[in-house]
């Protein structure tokens, strides 16, 4: 298998070969032991749950955990934090088994509406447009917009950046940011202005003002996302939170995404809130 001298080693051709056939049963086992681990989550009434940012101290979050604890108290549920490149891969890569997160989604997952609210501009307090109800989005016309990773699935990306603006223009790329915090704090730095959903503006109101934003689609959905591995079992959840649309590979028809820059919701006007 080996040639030795008094200053090396060397691999005979049938050491060659045989390396080649150790690395194959090396690679068959490193797979091996990942399918093996998850399948023992589904032995082992284990789910793991992704959340991003504070998505996890949402009514409607706990809502369904509660009611997931009531059906299968014997599940043991892992809360997992993802950032915004992690909450659709981590889906993608079977990390975890569903994901509280934010659409739309990209082909390949699954998506159930669990709950609606309005879409509004982040901008720093003592912003002119802090002071308004209600903006255009030709008011922030021109405005650096913070970024998500070029990671992030571009659907999701464009969705949150409004790119193209209603006219067509290309958006103007402000700093990147990995996670919802992050982006806040570079808003509240004055380095740009974001679009995010009423509830997680409303984290930081020291540092960011909100308002609300007059767009085509005027309502931005959360929506519950998960990757069904084979084998698990299919989660029951409570009754009235069925709506939203579905979106799988497997499926035989497959559902147009969203338009980029436009909202999932029905066109109604949101009322401006003070």
């Amino acid at each position: 298998m080996v040639e030795r001298t008094s200053r090396s080693v060397a691999l005979t051709p049938a050491g060659q070969a045989s390396l080649v056939e150790a690395r194959t049963v090396v690679d068959g086992l490193s797979r091996l032991g990942r399918v093996a681990r998850a399948h023992a989550r589904v032995v082992s009434a284990h789910v793991v749950i992704g959340t991003v940012g504070a998505e996890g101290a949402m009514p409607h979050v706990h809502a369904v955990l509660t009611e997931l604890r009531r059906r299968s108290p014997d599940l043991q549920v892992e809360l997992r934090l993802l950032n915004l490149i992690e909450h659709h891969r981590s889906l993608e890569r079977a990390e975890v088994d569903l994901a509280f997160c934010r659409p739309p989604a990209p082909d390949g997952i699954r998506t159930l509406q669990l709950a609606t609210e309005p879409r509004v501009a982040c901008v720093p307090i003592g912003d002119p447009l802090a002071e308004r109800n209600a903006v255009t989005l030709a008011d922030l016309a021109g405005r650096a917009v913070v970024s998500a990773p070029d990671a992030c699935p571009e659907v999701w990306r464009d969705f949150w950046a409004v790119d193209p603006w209603p006219d067509g223009s290309p958006v103007v790329d402000g700093p990147v940011a990995q996670d919802v915090e992050s982006i806040l704090a570079t808003v509240a730095q004055g380095r740009g202005s974001r679009s995010c959903r009423r509830q997680r503006a409303g984290s930081s109101p020291d540092q960011v003002s909100r308002t609300s934003m007059s767009l085509v689609c005027r309502r931005a959905r959360r929506r519950w996302c998960g990757r069904r591995r084979e084998g698990t079992n299919r989660m029951s959840w409570p009754s009235g939170r069925r709506r939203g649309w579905w979106r799988t590979d497997r499926l035989p028809q497959r559902t147009r995404a969203p338009p980029r820059g436009a909202g999932p919701g029905s066109g109604k006007a949101v009322t401006p809130r003070g």
